[in-house]
């Protein structure tokens, strides 16, 4: 008896162990946290010009309580020197008023390694001129490591009104299929 009861109990303790540890790359599941150092801060000029000195504490950190709102949240995972996520960045910019209007928002979202490219990235596709549509920064909780898919960037999770996963793409996007998830 004592042994069915010990065979109980561990699984028991295992089926509640595994249900707590949430998969975020599948449809329906929420939106893991958001921590994220914004490049766009009045301190970026220092951090670009102390890049060894940067602490978190010389940005603005958004959480996903910055991102609460009733509208479709974009988040792109890429890297400023990749030209895939160069062409997505550009492909964005070009529709980013549609997206605004729709209530949309984009989270642009990078390793810290990449902290010092993103100036020039800011700047090469304007994202400071719709800082009201688009959050750009690095990544200082753990979002990428929960949601990247390691297939290829950029990749755009798509993320509903209440924060549950619709879609990942991986690779890029056509902005045709995002605008699909302003309806």
């Amino acid at each position: 008896m004592r042994t069915v009861l010990s065979v109980v109990c561990v699984v028991l303790a295992g089926r509640a162990f595994a249900q707590q540890a949430v998969n975020y790359n599948y449809p329906g599941n929420p939106m893991p946290a958001l921590r994220i150092a914004a490049a766009d801060t009045p301190s970026a000029r220092y951090c670009r010009e102390h890049p060894d000195k940067v602490t978190r504490t010389h940005a603005r950190i958004y959480t996903e309580k910055d991102f609460d709102y009733k509208g479709p949240l974009f988040v792109m995972l890429f890297n400023p020197n990749c030209s895939h996520c160069e062409d997505q960045a550009e492909a964005l910019m070009k529709r980013i008023d549609e997206l605004g209007k729709a209530n949309a928002r984009v989270v642009m979202i990078t390793d810290t390694t990449n902290s010092v490219y993103l100036p020039n990235f800011i700047a090469a596709f304007k994202i400071a001129e719709h800082k009201d549509v688009v959050t750009i920064g690095t990544d200082i909780g753990d979002y990428i490591k929960n949601t990247f898919l390691y297939q290829s960037l950029p990749q755009i999770s798509v993320y509903s009104a209440d924060r549950k996963l619709v879609r990942n793409y991986s690779g890029g996007v056509a902005i045709d299929s995002l605008v699909q998830y302003l309806r």
